[in-house]
C-alpha cells in the first residue's frame, strides 16, 4: 500500500502508528488498521483543533470558538472534542452541514468493533481521502492566507 505524503506529513509524531496501519492494509488486516487510524485521530485531535482555532481567526463567533476549543484541550470525551471541532470547521468543510470528523471516527470505531476486515478494508480509502482532504485544506488555506498577507503587506 502505497503511503501518503500529506498524512504522513501531518502525522509525523504518530509515523510508527501510520507505517502500521499501512502495513495491515497491505497484508488485508483491516480491523487493526482502522484502531491505528483512530489511535492517529485521537493522538492528532489537537493538532486539528489548532488549526481549526487558526482558521477560526476569520469567523464570526471567533472568540467562542477560542473560548470552547481551550477548553476541550483541559480534558473531555473525544466525542466532545469531535463535536466541538466540527462547529468551528469552516462551512466549506462541512457539506451539506455533515460532520466529517465525527463521521470519519464514527466510521473508524465501528470498523474496530463491528465490522470484519473485509468491509474495513472497503472503507479504507475513503477514511483515508477524507483525513487528506480535512487536512490539506486546513493547511493550505493557512498557507495562501500567511503567503497573501505578506504580499499585501510587501506592497
Amino acid at each position: 500500500m502505497e503511503r501518503d505524503k500529506v498524512l504522513q506529513k501531518f502525522f509525523s509524531n504518530d509515523s510508527e502508528y501510520y507505517e502500521k496501519a499501512v502495513v495491515c492494509l497491505g497484508n488485508g488486516y483491516g480491523i487493526a488498521a482502522f484502531a491505528y487510524f483512530r489511535r492517529i485521530i485521537e493522538n492528532n485531535i489537537f493538532n486539528l483543533l489548532d488549526l481549526i482555532n487558526e482558521e477560526a481567526e476569520n469567523a464570526t463567533n471567533s472568540e467562542e470558538i477560542k473560548v470552547a476549543l481551550a477548553e476541550l484541550k483541559k480534558e473531555s470525551p473525544m466525542s466532545e472534542k469531535i463535536k466541538l471541532a466540527n462547529k468551528a470547521l469552516p462551512e466549506y468543510l462541512k457539506p451539506n452541514g455533515l460532520n466529517p470528523l465525527g463521521k470519519l471516527y464514527k466510521v473508524l470505531s465501528e470498523g474496530v468493533h463491528h465490522l470484519n476486515d473485509q468491509e474495513c478494508l472497503e472503507k479504507t480509502s475513503g477514511v483515508q481521502e477524507c483525513l487528506k482532504y480535512l487536512i490539506s485544506e486546513l493547511s493550505d488555506r493557512k498557507k495562501n492566507q500567511n503567503r497573501f498577507k505578506s504580499m499585501v503587506g510587501s506592497l
